[in-house]
């Protein structure tokens, strides 16, 4: 079991942090066992951090690593830092028909499969990746489906990522 912290530096958006944790453990073997090299970064890693960040900061990095300027759903660095933009995450999840917790557990499977050397810079790799994730998240689709009608809650591609570094993600003081 890969050592694994989640951490919501926003307000804006609920997250449901232990359906997070639990998706990660559940999905990590699954991207482990998706290495598209023995050197991937997964192959490595003892942990991952996850930090939940709100649009202005997620634009920060996304500018300073990708000279963009615009939020973004998911960056990870190569070190096992995953950075969720909480606002795009929560507009996929509408978008695409999901609940806000699954949208996110897909972008963190996501950034696990960029750990396990996988890309998506062509539309092709792109497809293949996509493809991969939601097969990765669907064999714990009915566990969450589960949950939700025994609780009575309420029921895309993430984008690209992965500089090759970075410092871990400190929020402005």
């Amino acid at each position: 079991m890969i050592g694994l912290e989640i951490t919501n530096r926003q307000r804006g958006v609920a997250f449901d942090l232990s359906f997070l944790t639990d998706m990660v453990q559940a999905a990590h073997p699954f991207c482990l066992a998706a290495l598209r090299a023995d050197s991937a970064p997964l192959a490595g890693l003892t942990g991952i951090e996850a930090s939940i960040l709100s649009d202005r900061m997620i634009a920060q990095v996304h500018r300073e690593f990708f000279d963009d300027p615009t939020p973004t759903d998911v960056i990870t660095f190569h070190h096992g830092e995953i950075l969720l933009g909480a606002g795009v995450v929560a507009d996929n999840a509408e978008r695409f028909g999901r609940s806000v917790d699954e949208e996110a557990a897909l972008c963190l499977i996501h950034g696990m499969l960029h750990l396990a050397g996988w890309d998506d810079l062509t539309p092709a790799d792109a497809g293949k990746m996509a493809a991969r994730q939601e097969r990765i998240f669907k064999k714990f689709l009915p566990r969450r489906q589960s949950r939700l009608t025994n609780t009575g809650a309420a029921e895309g591609t993430p984008g690209r990522a992965r500089p090759p570094g970075g410092p871990r993600f400190a929020p402005p003081g």
